[in-house]
């Protein structure tokens, strides 16, 4: 064999050896590309996404056709982590029954790193939401309702080189929560008895009882009076900046409204993210305030004599909801100044001056 020979199978067999890595490497690289928790797909819309354990979703652009588990830019939404708790703890239960070891799969890999993401985000968040509630107290305010993680937004991430199922890894972040009231622990009760949130305690999983209901809506019927005008059977706005004080959703929504109106409106990624804050605290307050659920099982009282100050005031939020998603539509005057929302050159700055703390 001549030397132009040797050399020739010797660039041959290094192609080759170039050639089997790259496959090698590509063939990772693909399953860290599938690597996401069992059940964890993309849905036709976003409606049909709406309320599932898990969801994928990417960008339509660059796309070409290409399945989603092909593609870098991924973004999944987990709306249920105790199904990401059974799912990452799912490898332990089959290995227990199994005779032999097991080889944890892609998923398994997905589901434990994706718990511990959505777990350092819940921590995360947890104690900046402490952090609020005890500047409120510090500054003697009423304390805020805690905010509850119900919602969860994750990215792949790289770290190591080349990327691997079996080190994939997650950054989480929290995409929407619901609000406990902290009249549960006592918090910022009023001595009227009423206390912020009393209505009902939206999004703790524990509501409160059709006769405690009736008595926190009672409270709120005496200051309904107190600002009604006897002619027209109007109610003045102050009710209302009461109502934000003391029912926590109410309050969400109107301050989403004052920071549109101060912020002139919101783009892209902010504004989509406030129109379904707002969205979902509008119907939170429907499942409480609505005339059709009022507590009966306590007597025609309840239902009968309140029916009128709860259209007023789901009337109120349905047309907070609308000025915050639909400006155009919106019917409200414009809401009073703070000095945290005040609009520059409004009555030459004499608002300004004049707004609360």
């Amino acid at each position: 064999m001549t030397s132009s020979s040797m050399l020739l199978l010797a660039l041959h067999a290094q192609a080759d050896a170039v050639n089997a890595d790259a496959l090698a490497r590509r063939a990772t690289r693909k399953e860290w590309r599938r690597a996401w928790p069992a059940g964890c797909r993309e849905y036709e819309s976003r409606k049909e996404a709406t309320g599932r354990a898990c969801s994928l979703s990417a960008p339509i652009a660059g796309r070409d056709g290409r399945d989603i588990v092909e593609l870098d830019d991924v973004t999944m939404t987990i709306g249920s982590v105790s199904r990401l708790r059974e799912l990452a703890a799912a490898f332990g239960k089959r290995q227990a029954r199994a005779t032999e070891p097991l080889i944890p799969t892609a998923q398994d890999h997905a589901a434990r790193a994706a718990l511990s993401a959505v777990e350092l985000t819940t921590s995360k968040h947890t104690k900046r939401d402490d952090e609020r509630r005890q500047q409120a107290r510090r500054k003697k305010r009423e304390v805020p309702a805690r905010r509850v993680p119900t919602e969860y937004r994750c990215v792949k991430v790289t770290t190591t080189e080349p990327k691997s199922a079996d080190a994939v890894e997650f950054s989480c972040s929290v995409s929407d929560y619901s609000l406990e009231a902290a009249a549960r622990s006592g918090e910022g009760a009023t001595a009227g008895g009423g206390g912020p949130a009393a209505a009902a305690a939206v999004g703790s999983g524990a509501r409160q009882s059709a006769e405690e209901r009736c008595r926190a809506y009672a409270q709120w019927k005496k200051e309904y009076d107190a600002h009604r005008a006897p002619t027209d059977e109007a109610v003045g706005d102050g009710f209302y900046d009461y109502l934000a004080s003391q029912y926590e959703p109410f309050g969400e929504l109107a301050r989403l409204r004052r920071h549109m109106h101060a912020a002139g409106g919101e783009t892209g990624k902010a504004r989509a993210a406030i129109e379904r804050k707002a969205t979902t605290t509008y119907r939170a307050i429907s499942r409480d305030v609505h005339p059709d659920k009022l507590p009966r099982s306590v007597g025609a009282e309840c239902a009968t004599q309140l029916e009128g100050m709860m259209r007023a005031v789901f009337d109120r939020a349905e047309a907070l909801k609308y000025c915050i998603t639909k400006p155009l539509r919106c019917q409200l005057p414009p809401p009073t100044p703070i000095k945290r929302t005040c609009v520059a050159g409004a009555r030459d700055g004499k608002d300004c001056n004049k707004a609360e703390l």
